[in-house]
């Protein structure tokens, strides 16, 4: 299953084809904070619906609204949060996000920068507000100016290794996303991979392992 996307709105899912059967597409009708509540099918059924019954997400998504011979399972939640069955968590990047009491399950990684409460989400409005990354909430009109600004860098020529060099001339990756997040409002100090080594923050996995809760 595949995920498309249209200016960080999810608009499609993209089934493959297999020996029995044909690619499919469903088509996906988010909200205003651009989360998934209703996907269909090519002829306009409803095949999977995640009402707006509580406002931290922590309800369960109807998988068979129509009574289906098949369930559609769906995983994206609130943007940036991706359901866990296994635990009934979201992961939410730097962190897991428990929708029952509203609350992440570790404190914020860059401290009260995010908000006085580094257990909380969004400052506990998620009708207005989300939070892409587990750090800081962002609201709809923020959402949107990163947006426009982000459209604005299309076509702009890679810089390989641009990093903190990076201009509207030429741009790597991460020094475009640096600057695009700068130019909307959003200043944070960039840092590369050469960094990391001398960061007490970062410390190496286990035998070269991935640990539970690891983000990079």
């Amino acid at each position: 299953m595949e995920v498309r996307t249209c200016k960080h709105i999810p608009v499609a899912v993209i089934t493959k084809p297999t020996a029995t059967g044909p690619i499919q597409v469903h088509y996906i009708h988010a909200d205003h904070l651009n989360t998934p509540r209703v996907i269909t099918d090519t002829s306009n059924t409803i095949v999977w619906r995640w009402d707006n019954t509580h406002a931290f997400g922590a309800n369960l998504p109807i998988e068979n609204p129509m009574d289906a011979t098949q369930i559609f399972e769906y995983n994206l939640r609130f943007p940036g949060q991706y359901f866990d069955k296994e635990t009934g968590l979201h992961y939410n990047y730097f962190r897991y996000y428990e929708p029952e009491t509203g609350r992440y399950l570790s404190p914020d990684p860059i401290g009260l920068a995010g908000g006085m409460n580094v257990w909380g989400y969004v400052s506990g409005n998620p009708v207005l507000n989300f939070d892409l990354l587990g750090l800081e909430l962002i609201s709809f009109e923020e959402g949107q100016r990163i947006t426009e600004v982000a459209r604005t860098w299309s076509g702009v020529p890679y810089y390989e290794n641009g990093g903190a060099r990076s201009s509207r001339d030429r741009a790597d990756c991460s020094g475009s996303i640096w600057k695009i997040y700068d130019e909307a409002g959003f200043p944070y100090k960039y840092s590369n991979s050469n960094m990391f080594p001398n960061n007490p923050r970062f410390k190496p996995a286990p035998d070269n392992k991935p640990q539970p809760g690891d983000v990079g």
